[in-house]
């Protein structure tokens, strides 16, 4: 049903948060007069009618002959063909989401993009599927009919690296997908420092303290550098903007399918592709978290495999054994790019603010992982050993829980205790405003004559954030405007971004000049908060991107 645009305060909402993720995606739930409880659905169908349990479900889809969707998240099994990794392809800016390690380890079950699948169709049929079960897990727990009969208020997460194009066309899909027409959206690392920071005891968490919170997910890694700027409140500023690369844990698993078909399928007699699926399914789902980084073997449960003790390869009693030196290398060619990305958040937080960063903040499912924070807690004290390394225990639902405690003051304030998030920005933004004509100092080509005033105007670009600069939390930062009004086009704003390293134009290019039209001046107000662009910037026009 529709968002709700209530007052959150009269009858219970339905707080909804969705981490829409690369390779796996979650859903959170709780009822705004009930906050203490909240709900991570884990429970999802299988495609024989019962249900698994996980926090999350994989985020992949199929199609029947009419292409209409047929099967998704657990609902696919083995190497059967599916759309996956789709939600990458919504910001066309990362391009080095579709290189790298991406193209070196491609999964031959992932059917390409096309005219009719595009990225957007792909994200629209997932989502609707995530909320169409929603419905079933809040009916389950609530009573049959409570999902269509409450007001809901929906919050989807992002990458914080996406461009604004990107943000704009996930919340477009959420919409269309059915998930109302008022969609929030938070960046995933925010929502993540929300909800890790908590398991930092008071005694580690001091005002002042800069913490790199680290993303690790299937696909992706994000990371962005905090500020506590208060602890009591909680009041958070980002320090160093964002950045991430496609490095998340699926290219271990691909490197280890890689590395079977390399060794045990060329030499084990009577290993066969069945052998092979069935220990890549067990390495991603049992034992690649597990891997702590000792000397020991990999035990990988393969079962009706032949034994075989040669060539380096050993397998007993349905047990792969896979050397620990081969298990590190795996393991190392994604953690380096893991390790540079940290270490530059680190040392553009010391040129920025010669602030020196206190921990590094691991979530995410790849972030789970032990081998990755012993190797991370080594490679960062190499460049400061004061450096603590935090593991939350829930860090692959930190995202999707801290969606939704980010979500609640901005709904109202009385919901949640109130947590400040200052973020940087990450372009400069204007909007066109219509001034008096100055001879001399303007040009005369742009001028344009307004009846009602018995003067010339000229339209100029009023820069109402630069780059870098904090963007406010939950009160919005309020810019007006006038415009003149003239008939000959439609009423809109006109809306300018600009990245860093480009002149900043004072005057609009190629205004339409037309006399003797003129109906009035306008005043228009922009809203801009911390959380995402006004739902209302989907309106208008961009006059330049860099």
């Amino acid at each position: 049903m529709a968002s709700s645009e209530a007052d959150v305060n009269d009858a219970p909402i339905l707080i909804v948060a969705v981490d829409y993720g690369t390779t796996f995606s979650g859903l959170c739930w709780v009822l705004s007069n009930n906050l203490d409880v909240p709900h991570v659905v884990r429970t999802w169908p299988l495609a024989d009618g019962t249900e698994t349990t996980s926090d999350k479900v994989p985020t992949r889809i199929t199609y029947d002959a009419e292409n209409k969707p047929n099967g998704w998240g657990f609902m696919i099994e083995g190497s059967e063909p599916r759309y996956q990794e789709f939600k990458l392809f919504l910001d066309n800016s990362r391009k080095s989401h579709h290189a790298g390690m991406a193209q070196k380890f491609k999964d031959p079950t992932s059917l390409p993009l096309a005219e009719r699948f595009t990225a957007t169709k792909l994200s629209i049929d997932f989502l609707r599927e995530l909320r169409n079960w929603l419905e079933v897990d809040v009916d389950k727990v609530m009573g049959a009919g409570t999902f269509e009969s409450i007001p809901i208020e929906w919050v989807v997460t992002v990458p914080a690296i996406w461009s604004d194009q990107a943000k704009g066309t996930t919340r477009w899909c959420a919409e269309k997908a059915g998930m109302g027409d008022n969609v929030k959206i938070i960046t995933e690392p925010e929502a993540a420092m929300v909800h890790a920071i908590q398991s930092i005891s008071d005694d580690e968490c001091k005002t002042g303290d800069c913490f790199v919170l680290c993303d690790a997910g299937g696909g992706t890694v994000d990371l962005i550098t905090y500020k506590i700027k208060s602890v009591e409140p909680l009041e958070v500023e980002e320090l160093v903007q964002g950045d991430g690369d496609r490095c998340g844990s699926v290219f271990l698993d691909r490197q280890f399918k890689a590395y079977l078909e390399r060794t045990h399928a060329r030499l084990v007699p009577g290993w066969t592709e069945q052998h092979t699926m069935v220990a890549v399914g067990y390495f991603e789902r049992i034992t690649k978290r597990k891997v702590e980084g000792s000397d020991e073997a990999l035990i990988i449960k393969v079962p009706a495999v032949p034994n075989y003790t040669k060539n380096g390869i050993t397998i007993k009693k349905g047990k792969v054994y896979i050397p620990a030196a081969d298990v590190r290398m795996m393991f190392q060619i994604v953690l380096d790019i893991v390790r540079k990305l940290v270490l530059e958040q680190h040392r553009r937080a010391i040129q920025k603010t010669r602030a020196r960063i206190t921990g590094v903040v691991l979530v995410g499912g790849f972030g789970a992982s032990e081998f990755v924070r012993k190797w991370l807690d080594i490679a960062v004290s190499w460049t400061d050993n004061n450096i603590k390394l935090y593991q939350p225990a829930d860090g692959w639902t930190a995202i999707v829980r801290g969606a939704l405690s980010r979500v609640l003051p901005i709904l109202s304030p009385a919901l949640a205790p109130a947590v400040v998030y200052s973020r940087v920005s990450r372009k400069f933004y204007g909007i066109t405003e219509s001034v008096a004509f100055q001879p001399g100092r303007d040009p005369e080509d742009q001028r344009f004559w307004v009846d009602i005033e018995q003067k010339f105007y000229i339209e100029r670009i009023q820069w109402f954030l630069r780059k870098v600069c904090l963007l406010p939390g939950v009160e919005a930062t309020a810019l007006t405007v006038f415009r003149v009004l003239r008939s000959n086009k439609a009423t809109r704003a006109v809306a300018a971004m600009f990245t860093p390293g480009h002149n900043l134009p004072l005057v609009l290019a190629n205004p339409q000049s037309v006399s003797g039209y003129t109906l009035g001046m306008e005043q228009t107000t922009l809203y801009l908060q911390s959380t995402q662009l006004p739902k209302a910037w989907k309106e208008l026009r961009t006059s330049t991107s860099i």
